[in-house]
């Protein structure tokens, strides 16, 4: 089963609390969230985004999860708002599938076929830009985990 990629928008108050006690990522269940299982292939083809501040935590299988401060929400939901998607699944539509699986690890590519990506990619970056968009609007922070 591919890695899920899971992101809470949280006050500073939820955060603060993470940083605390870091193994409370493991309750945190907040009523914004999204979670995709192609973010690494998001960012290649969309645009880097601000990844937070790597907290460490037992209670994830990877160890770690990342907060972002409620500016580096705003700048993620401003990055993604600006991308041109038909540039983005031109991009999708060209690509070497197997070459970035092996070159750059996005593994997740093995989910999609060929010819349904370029929508289905399109369509994650819409529900993250979504996402980041109405947390940037509430001024929330982030916390982003992978499972």
């Amino acid at each position: 089963m591919a890695m899920a990629h899971w992101l809470q928008a949280v006050t500073d108050e939820e955060a603060a609390t993470l940083r605390r006690d870091a193994s409370s990522i493991d309750r945190l269940d907040t009523a914004l969230s999204c979670w995709t299982h192609l973010y690494a292939a998001v960012e290649y083809f969309a645009a880097p985004l601000k990844p937070g501040e790597s907290v460490t935590s037992a209670a994830l299988e990877t160890g770690w999860f990342h907060l972002l401060s409620p500016d580096e929400v705003a700048e993620n939901a401003e990055r993604l708002a600006k991308l041109d998607m038909e540039r983005l699944r031109a991009e999708v539509a060209r690509a070497d599938f197997d070459a970035l699986i092996d070159e750059h690890e996005l593994y997740e590519l093995e989910l999609l076929q060929p010819a349904e990506a370029p929508d289905f990619i399109a369509d994650e970056v819409e529900r993250l830009a979504e996402f980041y968009a109405v947390a940037a609007g509430k001024n929330l922070g982030v916390a982003f985990y992978i499972t």
